[in-house]
């Protein structure tokens, strides 16, 4: 039985979500350090990751840097908000609940379903209008809840929650740097991408290390690089691909394939 591609989109993003889970873990496991030591530490093998694809996919230096050339403007800022999405999560986890964190970041789709009607003009379903309500209503019953309840989370929620708007505009931009350049592989914009936000994170991690250096030096212990090794070298790859993925496969009923500028995201 052949599969549909919103099927299959649908598939990429549950699995994009099981395979992130550990994440979650990890960064509490780890939290005797900062986020940004735990982004800076996890960076070597997230990008030893990236380096061997790019090398694998482009086979040398001068094709690689041709393609990096190829994000642009719009690719460039694409990396920002895929990075920033990275950050967010580490941050949030250290400042509030691991299930506040979840929930947050897992309103995606509302985000990604409000930027499609409002700023794009896109059909929206009734089925995505009754999410994106729900989804709001969640939002609001988290980060008002705890602004009552236990006032110490709400700088944690509402970091978490840049989460989900990022990956919103990464995903709305990702699909104009498409429609600029029609003929890129999806494998070459998706891995151009990655390396990109890859090296914003080592920049945040870096700077955060010349303002704080004693965190790195006082908190990092040797175990804990095997853990950086499992997060930054399997975890993330994994993750950050496959949810970078979905989008292209779940695509909307009214256009074909390979007009992948308007996905539906339901």
């Amino acid at each position: 039985m052949k599969i549909s591609t919103h099927s299959q989109g649908l598939l990429i993003g549950v699995c994009a979500v099981l395979s992130g889970s550990p994440v979650f873990v990890l960064v509490r496991v780890l939290g005797h350090s900062s986020a940004f030591t735990q982004l800076l530490c996890r960076s070597p093998f997230f990008m030893l990751i990236l380096i061997i694809a790019m090398f694998y996919k482009w086979k040398n230096i001068r094709n690689i840097i041709n393609n990096l050339k190829l994000l642009g403007i719009k690719g460039s800022l694409a990396c920002i908000f895929l990075a920033s999405q990275s950050v967010a999560i580490f941050v949030a986890l250290l400042l509030t609940r691991v299930s506040n964190v979840a929930l947050l970041i897992n309103t995606s789709p509302c985000f990604c379903a409000l930027l499609d009607t409002f700023c794009l003009k896109e059909r929206t379903p009734m089925r995505t209008i009754v999410m994106i309500i729900f989804g709001l209503i969640s939002v609001a019953i988290i980060v008002i809840g705890d602004v009552n309840l236990d006032p110490t989370y709400t700088l944690g929620n509402i970091i978490a929650l840049i989460n989900p708007i990022s990956w919103a505009l990464f995903w709305a931009i990702g699909r104009e740097h498409s429609k600029a350049n029609p003929n890129l592989d999806k494998w070459d914009r998706l891995l151009s991408l990655q390396v990109g936000s890859g090296i914003v994170v080592c920049i945040v991690g870096f700077i955060a290390y010349l303002i704080n250096p004693i965190d790195l030096e006082t908190t990092v212990r040797p175990v804990d690089w095997l853990w950086y090794l499992l997060l930054g070298g399997i975890v993330l790859p994994l993750c950050l691909l496959l949810f970078s993925l979905a989008p292209i496969y779940i695509v909307s009923i009214y256009v074909y394939f390979h007009k992948i500028h308007i996905p539906s995201y339901l």
